[in-house]
């Protein structure tokens, strides 16, 4: 069963939403073990959509961590604020945890060399891992506690072999210095999914028949 922590950006596209969903089906099927849900950007409704997702798919407790900065947070989600109206949310990006520390907490209690990241959305949350320091978690600083516990962290990006379409992940003017930090210091293994794999995956249709308390029918049908 592999350790997952998930780094979401859950506020521009939807398909953050379906990712989830996604990695809850996989834990129900004992495949991954959810550690943790990381947002990474400032945007105030993307942590509690977070929350609500988890505790529709019946994991009401899993720690989210908060970017706790105002990095990228103004832009307008339709679906985040439909998802808040009506299925209201039991945490604020205010009342979690701040990411960094919450990283660090998660990953000195686990084995090591055991746990995936998987990224979907901007590298904010990665750059201050690793320029953290010591702390009443782990003596190590972040760059030796990555190295120390981190399988592999796995990144939503690029195109390949090559392509005149920069992923809006690495290229969002403010992200540039922090995509171009982590994979210069990163000190794990780093999986890059490029865009050729996943356009031919299309999600959301089969939500059209669930039930109207499911919150990705309401997600889907307002990003749409």
């Amino acid at each position: 069963m592999v350790k997952i922590i998930l780094d979401t950006d859950m506020s521009t596209d939807v398909d953050d939403a379906g990712a989830l969903a996604t990695l809850h089906a996989l834990a129900d099927n004992g495949e991954a073990e959810i550690l943790a849900i990381m947002h990474n950007t400032g945007h105030p409704l993307g942590v509690p959509v977070i929350e609500i997702i988890n505790r529709f798919y019946g994991r009401p407790l899993l720690p989210i961590g908060a970017l706790k900065t105002d990095f990228d947070n103004e832009a307008a989600r339709p679906y985040l604020t439909a998802l808040v109206e009506n299925f209201p949310s039991k945490i604020t990006r205010d009342s979690a945890p701040d990411a960094t520390a919450l990283y660090r907490q998660i990953l000195a209690s686990q084995p090591d060399s055991s746990v995936v990241i998987v990224s979907i959305g901007f590298m904010t949350n990665f750059r201050a891992l690793l320029e953290s320091g010591p702390d009443e978690f782990s003596p190590l600083d972040g760059t030796e506690l990555v190295l120390q516990k981190v399988k592999e962290l796995v990144v939503q990006g690029g195109a390949y072999p090559e392509s005149n379409r920069p992923t809006w992940n690495f290229a969002h003017a403010d992200a540039v210095p922090y995509t171009q930090f982590v994979v210069e210091n990163w000190p794990a293994p780093i999986t890059f999914l490029g865009y050729e794999i996943g356009i031919g995956i299309k999600t959301g249709a089969q939500f059209e028949n669930s039930p109207d308390d499911n919150p990705l029918k309401l997600a889907y049908y307002n990003f749409f």
